[in-house]
């Protein structure tokens, strides 16, 4: 039985042949009623974005409450079109932190299908519609799951546009979790097919969606929505006493977690090699009560600016807000789905503004280090929006039964149209009037060219910059593993040379510096030791003339002015690139190699060498002179590979880029060992004569995932391929 579109509409009822031709009658006008409900949100979208949909830089490059456009989203996509374009898989990033594992990053979400337009295309001629379909399928979704659970059409379309609209998403609208965020609304519509009737459709439709979730990127949004998802299916299943379905959730759990091995399996690997820190009481941060304003729109929250307004709850409009109001103070005499949604919403509001009682859940255990106050938002807004849903039908469904009331009659029609309208203008048209410089953290065209330029003119160098400095590119040596839950998965043994570095006292100094510029930087003052030679930088980024008597030289096309921006060099403000002293290369062949006996060893030995290219330290070999001249023939350092070829005698080569497991060494087709030297850097034992070394990084996490994730997708198309669970035809769906 063939999957229809329609069937996320209305169900099939069985009877005689007439009600099978209303019924089909029925179905014809709901589907010609949401594509034009789609339009209608399309011509939405067009009119919140106004001119900047033309303007794919513009657009994009805003940002309200987070940097990730310049500093992560951009970076990301150009990096992995890099990959592809060399026909590699993003495995290994060389750029950030000495190399670090890539695919191990759950935020840039490869494999989901939803995140491909966004890689694969254009940017100007995909940036502009990907921002427009990611809230146009939000609010269509939201449209879909209020009709399926038999709210009017009228009470339906104020969802979906509250949604569509609320702040969250429109604030984050160029993050890359809001694939995740979109899909809060198909979640629940998955899960109410499921609950309803578990037929082989409703089964792969909750595999589909809970799986797009999982591989969505962002840990933290995931976790919240995929719980939200379940937690909405289990009570469903429960309030309609279907044990089946809660039976057929487990194989689709099951089927879920082994689809998305391939990023889940390197995430995993990736963490006993790196450095996490988890700060306790973090689920104690909070929203100020004073901000609450901020749910009516954004012109009301007592603080102003760009930072400020983080500290405030994104806005829902002051309709959804009335309504939702309405469904509240009356939430025992509404359906169990509206209680479900006011129970969920007002938790929410509790935790996130930390109002008496509910610090208690902050305190939980392994809760406490969950960041409680952003990642819930949409969550939160959604619970409200569907509340103003119900709101709106107990308005006016009740009005409709008053018998006194001819002239409310008469007008009910205008004033439904009429809150509509201002659930609709409300929204669009404070974010117009705050589409300006002072609301914005920057707005003004980015000069993304400069900085193109720059990576040609330098395609393999290592950048490092001051925290002031913000710009759209790879080769920048900062780690971007900020996961949404206060942790950081970076490589452990980089995290320890740059705490000694930057002089941290201890982790929570650290991590301090890390929130602070939301990535882990290295201090200009870090490179004045000799020890900061292993990190192969050959450039500081700062956005003031250098003190020092080392000259930078400005970007041309930044030659005016002086900063006029707080923590970024996207917007015509000036940066100047300055050289650092001596780096090491990027592959050396050390004199002398001593031997150490555990990570401490090394470590130590390393801070008291003098000469780094002349004497290396390696853990687990004997040790030894190599005085022989080696001669490179050839030196192509890839993405998750690196070639050699060289002529010579026996010698050590140290390549300047992160030891981490999964990475072999093939001397002329041989595999041979790499030994992790001096303290965080790749060395292999190069034997006499004239070889081709060769290095590439295979992870086996990545390897066992992918063969479990496209087994699991076969079995899953092969029972796509059967009429239903049990062999025979399946049963209409009432």
């Amino acid at each position: 039985m063939p999957f229809h579109f329609s069937c996320l509409l209305a169900c099939s009822p069985t009877g005689n042949r007439g009600d099978r031709i209303e019924h089909q009658i029925v179905v014809r006008e709901s589907k010609r009623l949401s594509v034009f409900v789609f339009a209608c949100l399309i011509a939405l979208g067009l009119m919140l974005l106004g001119r900047d949909f033309f303007h794919p830089d513009q657009l994009f490059f805003k940002a309200v409450r987070d940097p990730n456009p310049w500093m992560i989203s951009y970076p990301w996509r150009e990096f992995i079109r890099s990959c592809f374009s060399r026909g590699e898989f993003p495995l290994w990033n060389p750029y950030n932190a000495l190399g670090e594992p890539y695919l191990a990053n759950y935020q840039p979400a490869i494999f989901s299908v939803l995140r491909w337009p966004w890689y694969f295309l254009p940017f100007g001629k995909v940036a502009g519609p990907f921002i427009l379909l990611e809230l146009v399928f939000a609010g269509f979704g939201t449209w879909l799951f209020l009709r399926r659970i038999r709210l009017s059409a009228g009470a339906s379309f104020l969802g979906a546009a509250g949604f569509m609209l609320s702040g969250y998403l429109v604030q984050y609208l160029n993050n890359q979790h809001l694939v995740i965020d979109l899909l809060i609304p198909w979640g629940l519509l998955a899960s109410e097919r499921l609950a309803g009737k578990t037929t082989r459709q409703n089964f792969l439709l909750f595999i589909l969606v809970m799986t797009l979730i999982i591989l969505g990127g962002q840990p933290a949004a995931a976790l919240f929505t995929s719980g939200f998802m379940f937690s909405y299916f289990a009570c469903r299943a429960i309030s309609l006493n279907k044990p089946k379905a809660l039976a057929a959730s487990i194989p689709a759990l099951a089927a879920v977690l082994m689809i998305s091995l391939p990023q889940v399996l390197p995430f995993a690997e990736a963490i006993p090699h790196s450095w996490t820190f988890h700060p306790a009481g973090t689920a104690l941060q909070r929203l100020e009560v004073r901000t609450l304003s901020s749910l009516l729109q954004p012109g009301l929250p007592v603080f102003s600016g760009p930072a400020a307004i983080q500290q405030s709850f994104p806005w829902l409009g002051e309709v959804i807000v009335l309504f939702a109001l309405v469904s509240i103070f009356s939430l025992f005499r509404l359906r169990r789905e509206a209680s479900f949604f006011g129970f969920l919403g007002l938790l929410g509001m509790g935790v996130v503004y930390g109002l008496p009682g509910f610090e208690l859940l902050a305190g939980i255990p392994g809760v406490d280090r969950l960041s409680l106050f952003k990642y819930p938002q949409p969550v939160i807004s959604f619970c409200f929006v569907v509340l103003a849903g119900f709101g709106f039908e107990k308005i006016f469904r009740s009005s409709a039964r008053l018998p006194s009331a001819v002239w409310w009659n008469r007008s009910r029609r205008f004033l439904k149209w009429f809150f509509i309208f201002l659930a609709l203008a409300g929204p669009v048209a404070w974010h117009r009037l705050l589409d300006k410089p002072d609301y914005w953290e920057n707005l003004a065209e980015v000069q993304l060219g400069n900085f193109r330029k720059l990576v040609r003119e330098k395609p393999y160098a290592r950048f490092a910059a001051e925290g002031r400095v913000w710009i759209p590119i790879q080769n920048l040596m900062v780690p971007l593993y900020d996961l949404g839950i206060n942790d950081a998965l970076i490589p452990a043994r980089y995290v320890k040379l740059v705490k000694h570095l930057n002089r941290s006292a201890d982790d929570h100094e650290f991590m301090a510096d890390f929130f602070a510029w939301h990535s882990l930087r290295l201090k200009e003052s870090a490179f004045s030791e000799n020890a900061s030679r292993l990190l192969a930088a050959g450039y500081f980024i700062r956005k003031t003339p250098p003190a020092t008597s080392r000259r930078g030289y400005l970007l041309d096309e930044y030659q005016r002015g002086s900063p006029r921006h707080s923590h970024t060099a996207l917007f015509g403000d000036p940066i100047y690139v300055v050289p650092l002293p001596d780096p090491v290369p990027r592959v050396f062949f050390p004199q002398r190699v001593a031997a150490a006996f555990s990570a401490e060893d090394s470590f130590g030995k390393i801070l008291q060498t003098a000469d780094l290219e002349k004497d290396a330290v390696a853990e687990g070999f004997p040790g030894g002179w190599f005085m022989s001249p080696v001669e490179i023939k050839s030196f192509k350092p890839g993405l998750s590979s690196v070639s050699l070829s060289y002529r010579g005698g026996e010698a050590f080569a140290v390549m300047s880029e992160q030891y981490f497991p999964g990475w072999r060494a093939f001397v002329s087709g041989q595999e041979t060992r790499i030994f992790c030297s001096d303290y965080l850097l790749r060395g292999v034992l190069l034997p006499a004569g004239e070889h081709e070394l060769q290095m590439v990084y295979q992870p086996w996490g990545f390897r066992i995932g992918l063969y479990a994730g496209l087994s699991t997708l076969a079995v899953l198309l092969a029972l796509g391929s059967f009429r239903s669970f049990s062999g025979a035809r399946a049963k209409p769906e009432r």
